[in-house]
């Protein structure tokens, strides 16, 4: 029996809520560019996606909500799994 291999991405959000240390900051000030294996997709600010997402976008939050930032594995560095046959 042969297994084949599934491959798939890992999704990461941060919720940056008042008071957070990366609010003020640009993607790039707060070292989300050139992640390893990583690619960031979105900004969520109060329900709207924006992207694709520049080195100069300004990181921040309402002061009654969050914003959400969400990135992804690249397909090169994405965890490799063994699946079972159906």
């Amino acid at each position: 029996m042969s297994w084949g291999t599934l491959e798939y991405h890992i999704l990461v959000e941060m919720l940056v809520r008042p008071g957070c240390r990366l609010v003020g900051k640009t993607i790039a000030e707060a070292g989300l560019r050139h992640l390893p294996g990583l690619f960031l997709i979105e900004i969520d600010r109060e329900g709207k996606a924006l992207g694709p997402v520049g080195p100069d976008v300004l990181i921040q939050t309402l002061d009654l909500d969050q914003a959400k930032i969400s990135l992804t594995t690249f397909p090169a560095t994405s965890v490799r799994r063994k699946s079972r046959p159906a």
